[in-house]
């Protein structure tokens, strides 16, 4: 009977692991963290919820736009009507101005639906009256 109480106990510690280490504090700035900080303008908090970090393709996508698009498109980072990252997918972002708010979209498509209901998506990025 003991011979297989410690077989029991042999099979959960190799299953499932052994640590008997201390508690480790995630490393400032979260546990995601690596040694090299990301490009500030690809990390925006605001009232769209946690912080939306772009890949480096996207930030990279994003800059072949002309200077002042690709400004606010960084700034902005997510189309408010579909919620993709700007700069994601083969699409270029498309800048349009609704209730005097210039803001950039993910794609031509999702234009019409910002016209029909446009303080609803301004107020995801922040631009809402």
């Amino acid at each position: 009977m003991m011979r297989h109480t410690w077989w029991a106990v042999f099979a959960a510690v190799a299953f499932l692991g052994c640590d008997t280490s201390p508690p480790v504090a995630p490393a400032p700035g979260g546990p995601n963290t690596s040694s090299t900080s990301p490009d500030p303008a690809s990390k925006v908090e605001g009232k769209m919820g946690p912080a939306v970090t772009l890949t480096d393709a996207e930030v990279a996508n994003l800059k072949k736009l002309p200077e002042a698009d690709a400004k606010l498109a960084l700034e902005q980072k997510i189309c408010p009507v579909s919620d993709e990252h700007l700069g994601s997918g083969d699409m270029e972002p498309v800048k349009v101005t609704v209730e005097g708010q210039t803001v950039m979209l993910c794609c031509e498509g999702c234009k019409e639906t910002i016209e029909k209901e446009p303080a609803k998506f301004l107020a995801k990025i922040g631009k809402g009256k």
